[in-house]
């Protein structure tokens, strides 16, 4: 039965399960009822019940089956949104180094400004300067 169980995809063995279990109802009830009415002997119903009991491993057989198979489901997704948050990791790290790189720039630019600006002068020229290399090492 684990064989079949691994063979079959999920609503295959929702369906087996299902199915099995409405028998053992009718089984049980019906064995119920022929007691009831000294209709079935002890031994019988014993033996019924043993019968039962056997198709009630089958159905634990099957669920574990389809735990696998929900299991098995979960998996793909599962990567698929790992490697999406991958990207998406990558991605934000290519923005940031973009952005870092931006800053630079127009401190750059700054820079450059301060220093071939035509209006200031001696201490206030330097002073601009100074402060566009402290924002580059920043």
């Amino acid at each position: 039965m684990v064989g079949i169980s691994r063979s079959l995809k999920l609503n295959e063995l929702t369906d087996c399960h299902q199915r099995i279990r409405r028998v053992v109802q009718l089984i049980n009830n019906h064995r119920l009822e022929l007691v009831t009415m000294s209709k079935l002997s002890q031994a019988d119903s014993l033996e019924i019940s043993k019968m039962v009991t056997t198709l009630n491993s089958r159905l634990s057989t099957i669920a574990l089956g389809q735990i696998d198979e929900i299991l098995t489901d979960l998996q793909q997704p599962r990567k698929r949104i790992e490697i999406v948050t991958d990207k998406l990791n990558a991605a934000v790290k290519k923005l940031e180094e973009l952005n870092e790189f931006i800053k630079i720039l127009a401190s750059l630019v700054d820079l450059a400004g301060k220093i071939f600006s035509p209006v200031s002068g001696g201490l206030v020229k330097i002073a601009g300067v100074l402060d566009g290399l402290e924002k580059l090492s920043a």
